[in-house]
């Protein structure tokens, strides 16, 4: 389908190869992508070991992670609507936990899928907390700001700011609107 689809449109299939230019991503913000990090600089003293091999290990491992847990959530989550769109959320989330390479825009979409589930106001809050962070890491031209340290903090700040403002609002659920005493003569 995709080769028919793909002649339709003009061109080919070249595009396919583009889809491994994710693996060059190596950045924080997944486990195996940290993990990889993480052990190697500690790890640097104790043994020699290619930071490269040990990062496909990292990743071959967080793949296995989101091969086993997608269908033990689907099964766990299967019940009813409420419960799907709640499998549905955490499935997202372990998948952009563990995937190979992630960009910071990527934990916007559990977010979006657990939005509607949030009823609580601890929930909520963190969730906008969350929003405006991914929102504020990237800059005006697309790129993100995670490298540099004032762009990480501001962002951090916004994020900390909104989560304290919704945590910390009165709470408007119930409260009716004061309807005016009309006396007739």
């Amino acid at each position: 389908m995709f080769a028919v689809l793909s002649a339709v449109a003009g061109v080919g299939l070249g595009w396919l190869t583009a889809l491994a230019g994710s693996v060059k991503i190596i950045n924080w913000l997944t486990v195996p992508t940290g993990a990889a990090n993480v052990i190697h600089a500690l790890g640097r003293g104790l043994f020699t070991v290619d930071f490269y091999t040990l990062l496909r290990i990292t990743r071959l491992i967080g793949i296995v992670i989101i091969a086993v847990s997608l269908p033990l959530l689907w099964w766990r989550f299967r019940r009813d609507d409420r419960a799907a769109l709640t499998g549905v959320a955490w499935s997202m989330l372990i998948v952009v936990l563990f995937v190979p390479a992630a960009l910071p825009w990527y934990y916007s979409w559990p977010l979006a899928v657990a939005a509607p589930l949030a009823q609580a106001r601890r929930a909520i809050a963190a969730i906008a907390g969350l929003s405006t962070w991914v929102m504020v890491i990237f800059k005006p031209d697309g790129s993100h700001g995670m490298y540099s340290w004032l762009h990480f903090w501001i962002a951090t700040a916004c994020a900390l700011t909104a989560w304290y403002v919704l945590y910390r609002s009165p709470d408007r659920r119930g409260v009716q609107a004061a309807t005016p005493v009309v006396n007739t003569p």
